[in-house]
């Protein structure tokens, strides 16, 4: 942000001018450093820009946490200290979101501030696993293989995120043509064709006249039935907000045939996985517990991971947690139990976490399989029924004059 001042020099002169800093604490400090006594300094007055009007569209994205964290850790593993190596990087970061994020880590580690602390002040950047991750590698000594760990922990989530939203693609351009289709029909064709069949008389099949009453019914009330649309998507975005919206949002998409399978292994597979990374650099079983259950999105999961770390701080062993609460797998207990009982948790939650990523990359082949042909076949029962509303009273009519 920006400030004006009025201040004086050594020499007793007036100055007025205008800096940029973080904070009205920061200007005065910058000030105090370039021997001026302030006068007066308040915040210049200016119009918003881009990225601060529309900050949706600006904001820092995962994708640019992933690539500063991968550059960050591959400066440091060549021995470069943090804070030369945010200067550098603030260098070469384009994004202005990003920049100012790396300008502000840099100010805050200049003062004195761990790394992990300076993170902190981005609770929108980055995530409490992130802060967690790099408290432990400054404890320990090694936080450029922590960052490195956290790089392959957000490169693995991104991609079970696009596979999901890739098998989506096909059958929702699938079925948002079928809609356009019945629209472009009730809204254009079936009006037209409308005068026609009055105009011949007699008397119309039976899914003839259902369309045209139907088509009829919409164009009457179009308006009313987009704002009742909006406003049932605007209370059921009100409701799904909320504690209780979520929890059976959430319950009912784990019991949707197709998409429910899918979610539940791209879940367990992302859950083993952090919890493995945070057990091998560190972290208590407790602990990591308490930093996946701030980091989980999934609504019945938490509430059971909330049990779970409950029955573990009272004494009891995770795969035992785990199996009172059927949200988990049989297999995911099993295999934890036994790494607890090898001394090799971590390792055996890897395995899970690429066994569940390889059996979700299967479900999602199987579902995108099966909903690409139903899909196609749906909307060609749906464009057949409005064709042939059209076409069988037309060939009646021409039996007619031709008779």
């Amino acid at each position: 942000m920006w400030f004006e001042y009025v201040a004086c020099n050594t020499k007793g002169d007036t100055t007025t001018g205008t800096l940029e800093a973080d904070s009205e604490r920061s200007a005065e400090q910058l000030l105090w450093q370039s021997d001026l006594t302030i006068i007066s300094l308040s915040k210049k007055r200016m119009p918003p820009s881009l990225d601060e009007a529309m900050p949706f569209f600006f904001r820092v994205s995962k994708n640019d946490v992933v690539y500063f964290t991968r550059d960050l850790a591959t400066l440091l593993s060549s021995g470069i200290a943090i804070l030369h190596a945010l200067h550098m990087l603030y260098g070469r970061t384009t994004k202005t979101s990003m920049k100012k994020v790396v300008r502000q880590l840099t100010g805050a580690i200049e003062t004195g501030s761990p790394f992990s602390e300076a993170c902190a002040k981005f609770p929108s950047v980055f995530s409490p696993f992130y802060l967690r991750m790099t408290r432990v590698g400054e404890e320990i000594g090694n936080i450029d293989v922590m960052l490195r760990e956290i790089v392959i922990q957000m490169e693995k989530e991104a991609a079970v995120c696009s596979k999901v939203r890739n098998a989506m693609i096909y059958p929702a351009f699938v079925l948002a043509l079928a809609v356009a289709a019945m629209g472009v029909m009730i809204g254009f064709v079936l009006p037209a064709m409308s005068g026609l069949f009055t105009a011949f008389g007699g008397d119309l099949p039976i899914f003839t006249r259902i369309m045209l009453g139907f088509a009829t019914f919409v164009r009457a009330n179009i308006l009313y039935l987009l704002l009742g649309v909006v406003a049932l998507v605007g209370l059921g975005w009100l409701y799904f907000r909320g504690p209780k919206g979520k929890l059976r949002r959430d319950a009912l998409i784990w019991r949707l045939p197709l998409i429910g399978n899918i979610n539940i292994k791209g879940t367990m597979s992302k859950l083993a996985r952090n919890i493995a990374i945070l057990i091998r650099g560190g972290v208590t079983i407790t602990e990591a517990l308490d930093l996946v259950i701030m980091t989980t999105d999934n609504a019945p999961l938490r509430d059971a991971l909330v049990k779970v770390r409950a029955d573990v701080h009272s004494g009891e062993s995770l795969s035992r947690a785990l199996i009172e609460h059927p949200v988990f797998p049989p297999l995911f207990s099993q295999v934890v139990g036994v790494g607890e009982q090898s001394g090799r948790l971590d390792s055996n939650l890897d395995v899970m976490a690429d066994f569940y990523e390889m059996e979700m990359d299967k479900a999602i082949a199987r579902a995108t399989g099966m909903l690409g042909p139903t899909l196609v076949v749906v909307m060609g029962l749906v464009v057949g029924f409005i064709a042939l509303s059209i076409i069988t009273p037309i060939y009646s009519f021409m039996g007619q004059i031709g008779g």
